[in-house]
């Protein structure tokens, strides 16, 4: 019926809607995300202790649940061909934990995995069918008076591939007037988890190609 109807039509000489394919969605590839621990968190002003005091977070909890406002709003994104895949810190394993390294100071600081085994990194992310590896390298709170009184929220990253290379360089920021309560920052940590996704999507779909 359908050759009948295609025919009528030529002899008619009316148009023939071409048959248009369907997009191939491309196949999700997964990100595994080390997270924050406590060292990797400071500022210029505020000690531990003090954060703590003004965040409400108990002072051996800040990278737990900073973690949780960012790393797992990370693994909440849907939107692109990367997924994230929290690592719970235990989960390293311990030829990566030993020989993890990190370079810079302040807001500077960087991880290096020049040291680590690329066959112990391997299997991290075959355990977890994963092709990159995001490193949070450091949280850090730089305030400043000049021009006027701001605490800078600064957030380092690092991609790397199976193979040790380092991919990409990241830094997400945003500023607050002072240090605030945890509540009243985590929509920047939204944010900030937002705009992580999207660059280390175009990064993957950049590299598929």
């Amino acid at each position: 019926m359908k050759m009948i109807i295609i025919t009528l039509a030529l002899l008619a000489g009316g148009p023939v809607a071409p048959v248009e394919k369907a997009p191939v969605a491309s196949a999700p590839v997964n990100v595994l995300v080390v997270g924050l621990d406590q060292e990797r968190i400071a500022s210029n002003y505020y000690p531990g202790s003090l954060i703590a005091e003004i965040t409400g977070i108990p002072e051996d909890s800040l990278a737990t649940r900073f973690n949780r406002a960012i790393v797992d709003r990370l693994a909440g994104v849907t939107r692109g061909t990367a997924r994230f895949i929290p690592l719970d810190g235990a989960a390293l394993p311990p030829g990566i934990v030993a020989h993890l390294r990190y370079e810079g100071e302040e807001e500077s600081a960087r991880s290096d995995l020049s040291r680590v085994d690329g066959a112990d990194l391997s299997r991290l992310l075959d355990r977890f069918g994963a092709d990159y590896l995001l490193v949070m390298s450091r949280y850090y709170m730089k305030k400043e008076e000049e021009p006027f009184p701001y605490l800078y929220h600064i957030f380092n990253y690092e991609v790397y591939d199976r193979h040790k290379s380092r991919l990409h360089e990241g830094r997400a920021c945003f500023d607050t007037p002072a240090l605030l309560p945890a509540p009243r920052l985590d929509k920047h940590y939204r944010d900030l988890a937002s705009r992580v996704a999207s660059r280390v999507n175009k990064l993957v779909a950049a590299r598929a190609k």
